[in-house]
C-alpha cells in the first residue's frame, strides 16, 4: 500500500535542498576563493565542504529510503537525488584529484614501504605533476559545478513536488472530515427534531 506523504517526508525533503544549497555556497567560495584569505581558512572551507557533503548524502539516503513506500512519483526522485549525491561526492574527488593532486598522505601511501620517506614521497609524487587548466582538469571541475546546480534544481523539484502532494493529501482529508462532521449533524439535529441549513 502507498502511502501519502507525511510532515517528516516533507521536512526531510526542505531539508535536503537546503543542504544542497548550503554546499552550493560552500563550493562556489572554493572554486572563487578570496585572495586576502589564508591557507588555514581555505583548508577550514574545504573541511567543512567536505563534512557537508557527507551530510548531504546522509540526508539523500534517508530521504530515499523514507520514500521507499510513496508513491511513484514521489519514490523515484527521491532515489534518483541518492544517485546523483553519490554520484557527486566521487565526482568532487576526482575534481580534487584533477586540480591539486593526491593529498601528502595518500601520495606516500602509495609508494613502498620499505623506502626512506624521501625518496617514497619523491617517487609517488613524481608523476603527480597537475597541468593548471588541463583538459582532465577543466572536465571534471566542470562536471561537479553542473552536477551541483542539477542537484540543488533536483532537490527543490522533489521538495515542491512532496510539498503539493501533502498539501493535496490534507486538503482530501479535510473534505472528508467535514462531510463526517455534516452528516453527524444532520443526524443528530434530525433525531431531535430539527432542521439542518
Amino acid at each position: 500500500p502507498e502511502l501519502t506523504p507525511t510532515r517528516g517526508h516533507l521536512v526531510a525533503g526542505w531539508v535536503l535542498a537546503a543542504l544542497a544549497y548550503c554546499q552550493l555556497i560552500l563550493g562556489a567560495h572554493l572554486r572563487h576563493p578570496n585572495v586576502d584569505w589564508s591557507p588555514a581558512l581555505f583548508r577550514a572551507f574545504v573541511l567543512f565542504h567536505i563534512v557537508v557533503a557527507f551530510v548531504l548524502l546522509a540526508q539523500a539516503l534517508q530521504v530515499a529510503m523514507k520514500s521507499w513506500r510513496l508513491e511513484v512519483g514521489l519514490r523515484r526522485p527521491a532515489w534518483v537525488l541518492a544517485f546523483l549525491v553519490t554520484s557527486q561526492l566521487l565526482l568532487g574527488l576526482l575534481t580534487w584529484r584533477a586540480k591539486y593532486g593526491l593529498p601528502q598522505f595518500a601520495a606516500a601511501a602509495e609508494s613502498l614501504i620499505d623506502q626512506p620517506l624521501e625518496i617514497a614521497m619523491h617517487q609517488a609524487v613524481a608523476g603527480q605533476t597537475i597541468q593548471n587548466a588541463g583538459m582532465l582538469q577543466v572536465l571534471t571541475v566542470t562536471g561537479h559545478v553542473a552536477l551541483g546546480s542539477l542537484i540543488l534544481g533536483a532537490c527543490v523539484f522533489y521538495a515542491t513536488r512532496l510539498s503539493r502532494c501533502y498539501a493535496e493529501c490534507h486538503v482530501q482529508e479535510g473534505k472528508t472530515a467535514d462531510a463526517t462532521n455534516r452528516k453527524v449533524l444532520t443526524a443528530a439535529t434530525s433525531a431531535m427534531g430539527g432542521t439542518t441549513s
